[in-house]
This record gives structure tokens, sequence and C-alpha cells, in this order.
């Protein structure tokens, strides 16, 4: 007995051992299973994350970037760069143009030529590392693809982070395995009561010597206590974890919160799971209100041509089947913001596995751009039918001229037995032409290209003009008021055009009223420095439709034959031309209300002319290629009392003004006509005579040349069709200047 060995210590080595090895074997391979199996996802999540945040910065890039590649602007794309670098670290991002050339670029030399019609997302083998590389073409509303954005993110941190998790894991498992296997040794071998009494021996050592029991922790190999510190360790990596997520969530969030586009997150269902700022202000709706609620009753969508409604396809799009393509077609949005022209573009989002989990819908506000647009389209449309109108309204004047001054060409040379049965007749051709002269005028109105005589003009005397002249002619069961309540009403202007202004909105308001009604004339100081006119009738008011058309040219609602469409565009033109502007309220069945908003002026008025004939004497040169212009000038002169030369073209007029200068008291020169031009014709005649008296005539005429023409000495202008009191006072008042105009 003495001889034998002890085998109880023996047997309980053993079967720690044992119970170590088993529990070590059992426990860590499952558990290394999982936790590769638990990495592997982790790396796919992270890198997927990665993705998708960068396909974010790419395609934020691309909107960025229609801008600068349209108006060809390299700083403004290095702007976008400088933006996007912000976002995310990208190795290299490039902006290419329509055909592929790179036009701004970071990270490296310039990129060779790459085109994209289409997104990609792809992995490109690198000689040092794997790269995602992200393609995004630019699209432009109304270009389409005039680009493309290249992005290339390195995998390296990313695998790294994974590298870096799955170490810890396997660490951490290998511990943890460890101890549980420790663990079941030391209840086999020494029984439950033994690790509890030397814990309880632990503790008391603990609390009896607290560094004395410090430095025995530090130095411990017990296995609860290794248990608790890899626990310790696991919290506080998933409390790192969770921190970093929170992190990464909170940079996504204020990204998107500073997107300028709504961007709206959805479910499988077509519910609302989240949305930016912007797009709670489009749909009127708070972020947290939103969330659940299906995303047609948030947006009402209209078709741009037609304003019909229309559904989204939410359901195909989150089909499993292809839905149809939404991004770059316009669509109208009714909200609080009112009815706005976005562009959407949408994305699928998916889970780990590819499978669809939802819809990103972001939709680009380009309403201001298709005003801006349509303003320019508008422009263009003016400045043909301006072009049109003045070729118009040249021939027209010239034709007037012959039959206006052949008229009263006819009524000065009449005999008295004569007057009473050739008179009526003699009347109605003054009135046509006179009727014709105002619509020339008006053509030129619309289109800014008539000559304005600006000078010193008290509003309320026009105002009160044109109620009289209203009152004679309007229905009777239209009742005329004027409030005239402006402290001063001066304003620099042409008197004509400003009273052709007021009659016209008046005779539009009588045409509103079937009935009968009143019309008001008012005027106020609406600043210190600014007059308004307001003329409001009790009419039938303007569709909201029809309001945004009134001031085009040639557009009406009357009947054929009852308008021209011109009054309200010659009214607008009118008043731009001095410097004002023209502003509309109106309501249907209540009334309607135009506001002449014009620039005051401290200037003194000019004494009005009367309406005598003035009669001379000396000789003048009528230059002038029309010849009905030209023979009604030369008789309407000779019955003034001058002798009169007439020539049909500008080197005629220097030939016979070379013959005889010194006989010319005056030169009525015409601005447009074949061969030699006004300018050359005028050079010329100062050559001969510096001290020659020009003063020019036109039908039409641009401004500038006028204003050429008076620097360089011309005396004044007389418009076409003028009335023989016109050419009159005109000429008398050339004649009468004091000194011969500065050589």
């Amino acid at each position: 007995m003495s001889s034998a060995l002890p085998r109880e210590p023996r047997r309980r080595l053993g079967l720690r051992t044992r119970t170590f090895l088993l529990v070590i074997t059992c426990a860590t391979l499952p558990v290394l299973l999982v936790t590769l199996r638990n990495v592997v996802r982790f790396q796919a999540a992270l890198e997927l994350e990665f993705t998708a945040r960068a396909e974010l910065v790419a395609q934020q890039l691309a909107r960025g970037s229609v801008e600068g590649l349209v108006i060809e602007d390299e700083r403004l794309l290095d702007e976008q760069l400088d933006a996007a670098s912000e976002s995310a670290s990208a190795e290299h991002m490039a902006i290419h143009d329509a055909d592929g050339l790179p036009v701004a670029w970071r990270g490296g030399p310039a990129p060779p030529a790459r085109s994209c019609a289409e997104p990609s997302t792809q992995l490109r083998p690198d000689p040092a590392e794997e790269l995602l590389e992200i393609e995004r073409p630019v699209l432009d509303p109304k270009h389409g693809a005039i680009g493309c954005v290249r992005m290339q993110f390195s995998l390296a941190p990313v695998r790294e982070d994974s590298r870096e998790a799955l170490l810890d894991a396997l660490l951490l498992w290998l511990g943890v395995t460890g101890t549980l296997g420790a663990l079941g040794a030391y209840y086999v071998g020494y029984r439950v009561s033994e690790p509890i009494l030397a814990l309880v021996d632990r503790a008391s050592a603990f609390w009896a010597s607290r560094e004395a029991a410090d430095e025995s922790q530090r130095s411990s190999k017990d296995e609860v206590e290794l248990l608790a510190r890899s626990f310790d360790a696991l919290a506080d990596r998933v409390n790192t974890s969770l921190s970093e997520l929170t992190e990464s969530e909170q940079r996504l969030q204020s990204t998107l919160n500073a997107i300028g586009d709504a961007v709206i997150a959805t479910d499988t269902l077509g519910g609302v799971a989240w949305m930016n700022p912007v797009a709670s202000r489009l749909t009127g709706v708070r972020v947290e209100d939103a969330r659940g609620r299906p995303l047609d009753e948030l947006l009402t969508v209209r078709d741009p041509i037609g304003a019909e409604p229309l559904a989204l396809p939410l359901s195909e799009l989150l089909s499993e089947g292809a839905g149809p393509e939404l991004s770059g077609r316009p669509l109208l949005i009714d909200g609080p913001l009112g009815r706005r022209r976005v562009v959407p573009s949408h994305a699928l989002i998916l889970d780990s596995v590819g499978a669809r989990d939802g819809l990103v819908l972001v939709l680009h506000d380009v309403t201001e751009q298709h005003e801006l647009q349509a303003q320019l389209a508008q422009r263009d449309k003016m400045d043909a039918l301006g072009l049109l109108a003045s070729g118009v309204a040249h021939d027209f004047n010239n034709m007037l001229t012959g039959i206006l001054g052949g008229a009263e060409l006819l009524r000065a040379t009449i005999s008295p037995e004569e007057e009473e049965d050739a008179l009526p007749f003699i009347e109605l051709i003054s009135d046509a032409a006179e009727r014709s002269a105002e619509l020339t005028a008006q053509l030129l109105s619309f289109s800014r290209k008539s000559h304005v005589e600006l000078s010193p003009v008290d509003v309320h005397a026009s105002v009160r003009e044109a109620v009289a002249l209203l009152r004679r002619s309007l229905d009777k069961r239209v009742q005329i008021q004027t409030r005239l309540d402006a402290a001063h009403a001066t304003v620099i202007g042409d008197r004509g055009r400003l009273l052709s202004a007021l009659i016209n909105l008046g005779v539009n308001a009588s045409h509103a009223m079937h009935g009968g009604g009143k019309l008001t004339f008012s005027t106020r100081l609406r600043e210190p420095t600014q007059l308004e006119i307001e003329v409001r009738d009790t009419g039938s008011g303007i569709s909201e439709d029809n309001l945004a058309r009134i001031f085009e040219p040639f557009f009406t609602t009357k009947k054929e034959g009852k308008g021209t469409g011109l009054g309200l565009a010659a009214v607008q033109g009118i008043i731009e031309q001095h410097g004002g502007s023209v502003a509309v309220d109106s309501e249907l069945g209540v009334g309607t209300s135009f506001y002449l908003r014009l620039p005051l002026s401290t200037r003194e008025l000019a004494p009005e002319d009367g309406d005598e004939l003035v009669l001379g004497h000396g000789h003048v040169l009528v230059v002038d290629d029309e010849r009905a212009a030209r023979v009604a000038a030369q008789g309407m002169l000779e019955t003034l009392g001058y002798r009169v030369t007439a020539v049909a073209d500008g080197r005629e007029a220097l030939r016979v003004y070379a013959e005889r200068g010194d006989a010319f008291a005056l030169v009525l020169l015409d601005m447009i006509m074949p061969g030699l031009s006004v300018h050359e014709c005028f050079a010329g005649l100062r050559e001969l005579d510096p001290e020659v008296r020009v003063l020019l005539l036109s039908g039409f005429t641009r401004e500038r040349d006028v204003r050429a023409l008076r620097r360089a000495g011309a005396l004044g202008l007389l418009t076409k069709p003028y009335t023989r009191v016109g050419l009159s006072r005109a000429v008398a008042k050339a004649l009468a200047t004091g000194d011969a105009p500065p050589s």
C-alpha cells in the first residue's frame, strides 16, 4: 500500500486536461466557423456601406457638375471636386466632357479620355491594391448626357478594418473558449465548491489588502477574472463600433440634409422611410409625420404638358422586375411652394444579398431654370417680332407720309366751291391714315424700337386729356372717374406716347365692361422718386392662364377682327422705354387693375406747342428715296412758303449741295435710304459745309443712330408720318436755332 503511487491527483489532473481539451475542441471549431462567417458578413456590410456612400458622393458630383460643363467653367468644376473631396476620400476623381476628355481632376496626373452613357460601379485590379471605380453620366435636362464623372476609391482601409475585426474576434473567442475549458476542467477535477471557496478567499484577500489584491489581479491566471476581462473588452469593442456607426450615420445625415435636392427613401411597400428637409419643404409634411405614409399621398405629380395628374410607378420600380425609367423626365409637383418643375432620379436600395429593400428618389428642382429658359425664348420671339415690326413700320410710315401729306395738300388747295363735296372724303383719308399711323406706332412701341423725344411731362394733365378723349368715345354706360392724389406728377417722357398708353388701357377696360361699369384713373407716390398710375375697371377680369400672356404681341381674347393684340404689348413697351414698369392684378368677376410705375423728375415743364401753322421762307433740300414721301414733303413745304429741291438718294444730295450749297437754308435727310448711308451722307454734307443745318426724317430708326447724329450736329428728328403743322413747326424750330451746329 505504501508503495502505491497516489492516483487521485493524477486522475484529477488528467480529467482537467481532458476536459479542457474537450471543451476547447467542442467550442473552438463551431465558434471559429461562426466567427469567420460573421466577419465575412461584416466585411461585406462595410464594403456595401462604403460603396453606397461613394455612389451617393459620385451622384451628387455628377449633378453639381451640370452647370460647370454647360458653361465650360473649370473653376466651378474644381469647386465641385473640392466639395466632393470633403465628403469622401477618393484616390482619384475626374470630370470628363461630352467628348470624354478630362476637364478637371484630383489625385494624380490627367486621366485618359473616358465617356460613360450609363452609370456603373465595379472593382478594378491595381498593381498595389484593389480599387472601387464609380462612373456616373452628367445629365442636363435639355441636352441629355453632357459628360461623365469618374471616381476611384481604395478598399484597403475597409478591408484593413475587417482584418482587425477578424483578429480581435478570434482572440476574443479563443479567450472565451479557453476560459470555458478551464472552468469545465476545474469543475470536474476539483468540484464546484473548491473554485467557489477559492473565489471567496481571493475576495477576502482583496479586501484585506487592496494593494496586494490588485497586484494579484494583474498577475492572476484565474479563469473567471480572464472571462470578466474578455467581456469588458468585448463591451468596449461593441461600444466603439456603435459609436463609429453613429458618427457615420450622422455624417451621412448631414450630407443628405445639405443637398439642395429633395431626397426621399421608401420601404419595399412604397411607404416613406426617410426624407431630407428639402423634401419636407417641397411636400409640406414634416419628416417625422411622413414616415410610414405612402409616397403617393405626399406627392401630387402632374405631366408638364397639360398638367394632367400622373401616378408614380412605385410598385413597378419596387417589384422584382425592371420598372420604368424615371430619371431625366421632367415632372410637375404641387405643394406649399406652388407648382414646381422637378427632374427626378432614383436608385434601388439593395440589401446584403442584392434583394430590393426600398427606393431612393431624388427630385432636382429646375423651376427657376425653366422660367429663365422661357424668358429667353420670349425675348428671342420679341426680338424677331420687333425686327419684323420695324421693317413693316418703316414701309408703312413712308406710304402714310405720302397719303397724309396728299390729303392735307388737297385740303389746302381745293377751292371753296369744291370744299363741301371733297372735304368729307379728305377727312376720311386723313382719319384712316392717322389710325394706320397709330397702329404702326404700336408695332414700334411693343418692339421698343421707336424713337422717343423725352421732355418733362405732367402726368396729371395727360390723364385729364385721356379721360376727356375717352368720355367722348366710350360707351356712355362706362363711368370714368379720376383720383389724382400724387403731390408731384412730373416725369421725363414722350407726352404723346404716354397719352397713347393711357388711352389703350382705357379702351381695353371698356371692352371688359360689356354692360357698363366704373373706370378709375388714380395716381399716388409709391416711393419718393416713383409715381404710380392705376387704371382700374369693374369688368369681367382676366383668367390666370390669360394673365400670363396678356403682354404677348398679337395675343387677344377678342373675337376675330375685334382687336389686334398689340395694345397691352405697346403699353408695356412705352412704359419700359420711359424707364418704368407695368404690373397687373385681376380677379374674375371683380375687375382688373393695371399699375404704371414711372420715375419722377424735378425738371420744369416746357411750354406746350400750339396747333397753328408756322409759315417761313428759304430754300430747303429734301432727301428721301420714297417718292410719295418726297413729293408730299415738297408740296407741304411749298404751301408753307419755302422753295424746295427734292432728290432721291444721298449721292444726288451731295452733288446738288456741292453745286448750290450756299442756297440751302436747311436739309431734310431721311435716315434709311439705299446706297449711301445716312451717316455717310451727313458726313459728306458737313465736309462740304461745316455749318449745314440738317433735320432728320424717319419712319423707323434705331435710337443709337439718332443719338450719334445728334452729337455730330443734326438739329433733331421728325418722325413719319407727319402733318403739315408738325412739319411747319419742326422746320421753323430748326431754322430758328441761333448758331449753326459746331463743326
